[in-house]
């Protein structure tokens, strides 16, 4: 396993759960980390706790919005992997009683915004790096009530697989793309692009 010491890590959802758990555990093997999150209160608190363990930056980014990816990549310079740990809990209620706009925010969060975080992320991720988006176990167990979305999801994670790998030239050699159960890895290898 490549070391991480030295590395420059940008967590997206590193505020709490499992972005927190993954920030602290890079920052054990020596990596330097950037996280990110809406909650500007919640980014002050990790990174209190974080910063006796290593050096630990913040930014503040909603990664359904354009203009906030645009700006948290143009101020945080190289970096060698991204996690995407970021997202919003599945509507729980039946088909019937679905709220649109909660639904919206979910695909929003889930999709739109990993697509938004890999555009601008691939500018930025030095040669060797990797990107590794997060979809967490309900796409695989779907909950009742609210599975009827959460289906839905799990094609959208399968059609975010498949753009990054049209997208950052994986089908021609440049760049590879897994899908490892519960989540997408996109690595970049440094090949003329």
């Amino acid at each position: 396993m490549a070391t991480l010491m030295g590395k420059r890590i940008l967590v997206i959802g590193g505020s709490s759960g499992i972005g927190l758990g993954v920030a602290t555990a890079v920052l054990d093997k020596g990596a330097e980390v950037v996280i990110v999150g809406r909650s500007q209160e919640k980014l002050q608190a990790a990174e209190r706790a974080l910063a006796a363990v290593g050096k630990v930056s913040t930014f503040v980014a909603d990664m359904t919005q354009e203009a906030e990816i645009a700006r948290l990549f143009a101020g945080i310079g190289g970096l060698d992997h991204l996690v995407s740990t970021a997202g919003t809990p599945p509507p729980d209620y039946p088909i019937g009683d679905t709220d649109l706009n909660v639904v919206r925010g979910f695909i929003d969060n889930k999709l739109v915004g990993a697509v938004l975080v890999a555009k601008h992320a691939i500018r930025t991720l030095k040669k060797g790096g990797s990107m590794t988006f997060t979809s967490g176990i309900n796409k695989d167990k779907p909950p009742v009530p609210g599975g009827s979305v959460v289906a839905a999801h799990r094609r959208v994670v399968r059609l975010f697989r498949a753009c990054a790998v049209a997208g950052t030239g994986a089908d021609k050699g440049q760049r590879g793309v897994a899908g490892l159960g519960r989540y997408t890895h996109v690595h970049r290898t440094g090949r003329r692009e």
